[in-house]
């Protein structure tokens, strides 16, 4: 059986002096996302920012799983807020691309592991909404951007016992923290399945009709990459259900 192609939603970033290129978008995805990939037995593929909505449903199906990938913050025109004093950089072309991109996948049953900003980008996509900032938007935070190695765990998270991810990880697992947006009102068709100790969503999953659905506000790539066997099964899990897929049809 072939390994199954998973498809990693990218990033633009310009080009800062860099003689004549100096002022181009560079498409990018950091390796953490291909090495864990590669660990858990798939084929990671980069997927480019494409404002072309045919090249968008080409992409889902040219991968048997998405993983969409971290980044700036979300435009929150998007889920339709007006920005506050807190909100970070986005752009909304890479916004729309996700959200995009999202929908074509959930439309062709395949299975997504949305990661910190992912997660963020699947509650949107089914009607949720999020805290542009953290701190000036809840009181009582833990630290949800951490200083130290990004393989490091700096938090713990509380996972739902009946959940996808309860299979994965331990209750009470630190994780890695860089971000000062969350889910803030949780879509209806999502379950909340991990939470931090100031009650922060960590984690939600959607199954319905048999489809895999996760989103994760940490990074289990830049953990795995290091030699976190648990943070890896996030993706062996995201790698099975794609072969789960194939052997279906």
């Amino acid at each position: 059986m072939r390994r199954p192609v998973i498809g990693i939603s990218g990033n633009l970033i310009p080009i800062e002096n860099d003689g004549v290129f100096t002022g181009n978008l560079r498409q990018y995805i950091h390796t953490d996302y291909t090495s864990s990939v590669e660990r858990a037995g798939g084929t990671p593929l980069l997927l480019p920012v494409s404002d072309d909505p045919e090249v968008i449903r080409a992409h889902a199906q040219l991968c048997d799983g998405i993983i969409l990938s971290g980044g700036a913050d979300v435009d929150p025109i998007l889920y339709g807020e007006e920005g506050i004093q807190g909100q970070g950089y986005s752009m909304r072309e890479i916004d729309v691309y996700d959200m995009e991109l999202f929908r074509a996948a959930l439309k062709q049953k395949k299975p997504v592991l949305g990661i910190c900003k992912g997660l963020q980008i699947i509650n949107i996509c089914f009607g949720g909404t999020l805290y542009q900032d953290i701190p000036s938007q809840r009181e009582h935070c833990i630290k949800h951007t951490q200083n130290t190695e990004r393989y490091q765990g700096t938090h713990k998270i509380r996972i739902k016992e009946d959940s996808v991810l309860h299979g994965l990880l331990p209750d009470g697992t630190f994780v890695n923290s860089w971000h000062h947006q969350a889910v803030k009102d949780v879509a209806p068709k999502l379950t909340v399945t991990a939470v931090a100790s100031d009650g922060v969503v960590e984690a939600a999953e959607y199954m319905e009709e048999g489809q895999f659905i996760m989103g994760v506000q940490w990074h289990p790539e830049m953990m795995a990459s290091c030699g976190n066997a648990e943070q890896l099964g996030i993706f062996k899990e995201l790698v099975r259900r794609c072969s789960q897929g194939e052997s279906e049809q």
